[in-house]
């Protein structure tokens, strides 16, 4: 680099004139300010070690306590995509009598049918576990165990209110141990949903009567199982590098029906919390011909309190066909995530 010679006597006249510095040449320059430094086009104007620290989207950003760029400071735009996939082949053939449904989730074991190469190694979704009290009655109370702690549940005008009465009490203390609780039914029909990721702990609950005759029976409601079974799928949100953005979903499901005369059963999207249905059904077709079914439904996680989160959904194949349906063969499900914008695992 050339070297800029003082004049003698060691003082700068006022009409001294120092040349501009660049790469090669020593010279004054400017200090950028923070638009400038943001907009990373200037390449004159020099950069103080505050201003870099400020690091923005389209600018250069500070590293977090990790070593990674903090998801706030990557910029706007682009897309990232995460996935998980479950797959199998039927053992036996699985038949779904008429007016029945099937829970797809209830098909797979979590682990032992991820798949490996449809599962990303960030946003690794699972199959959470449920099972559910169903009450019975007419007066009375009963002690509901949940995880060693007896949880009084007391009669009130019918069994749903008396189960929803029961989840507005408790459900808050339930979430702070990792447990959904969710009441539903009409009526006399009342019934206490349970979810958690793991199944341990659902296996665990008892109802117990205390007066007169107040109880329930314990089970899976969708494979009639004494123990939780996997049936619905959690979004994790709450402290998550994406948390307060949105996130779509891609569910896709394939399986097979063996053939026979044409008939339509449908397939839904549904919220665990109170088994309402996502959009609209899509039509499956029995087919004398083809055994396989794909389908591909598109949905969303909008923020922290979005059902998906809460409590989760599940994809159910409804059969009012009128006759059985038989599944056979292959199925899967995958289910791809795409961020609102890029984040950082």
């Amino acid at each position: 680099m050339a070297e800029y010679s003082k004049p003698t006597g060691g003082i700068i006249s006022s009409n001294t004139q120092r040349p501009s510095a660049t790469e090669t040449v020593e010279g004054k320059a400017e200090i950028a300010t923070q638009a400038e430094t943001d907009a990373a086009t200037d390449d004159t104007r020099f950069i103080t070690p505050l201003k870099l620290g400020k690091g923005q989207p389209n600018g250069v950003p500070s590293l977090a306590g990790d070593g990674k760029i903090p998801s706030s400071q990557l910029p706007e735009g682009g897309s990232l995509i995460a996935s998980t996939q479950w797959a199998k082949t039927l053992p036996a053939t699985v038949t779904l009598p008429n007016g029945s449904i099937a829970n797809g989730f209830t098909f797979f074991d979590n682990v032992a049918d991820k798949v490996a190469g449809g599962t990303t190694s960030y946003n690794e979704l699972n199959i959470a576990y449920g099972i559910t009290i169903t009450l019975s009655g007419t007066g009375g109370t009963a002690n509901i165990n949940v995880d060693g702690v007896d949880y009084l549940a007391t009669f009130d005008t019918d069994l749903f209110t008396t189960a929803n009465n029961w989840v507005t009490a408790n459900s808050s203390t339930l979430m702070a141990l990792g447990i959904g609780a969710f009441a539903l039914g009409s009526g006399a029909d009342g019934r206490i949903r349970f979810g958690a990721t793991a199944d341990t702990i659902l296996n665990a609950i008892t109802i117990t009567n205390v007066t007169p005759d107040l109880s329930g029976t314990i089970a899976n409601e969708f494979t009639g199982s004494p123990t939780a079974s996997g049936d619905h799928c959690l979004i994790p949100y709450v402290g998550e590098p994406y948390e307060g953005l949105r996130i779509h979903q891609t569910i896709r499901a394939n399986f097979n029906i063996a053939t026979g005369s044409v008939q339509y059963a449908q397939l839904g999207l549904f919220r665990y919390t109170d088994d309402t249905q996502i959009g609209s059904a899509i039509s499956i077709i029995r087919n004398p011909d083809v055994t396989g079914n794909l389908a591909v439904i598109e949905t969303y996680t909008a923020g922290a309190s979005d059902p998906f989160v809460q409590g989760g959904f599940y994809l159910a194949l409804n059969n009012q066909t009128g006759t059985s349906l038989d599944f056979i063969g292959a199925c899967g499900i995958l289910i791809q995530s795409t961020f609102q914008k890029l984040v950082n695992f």
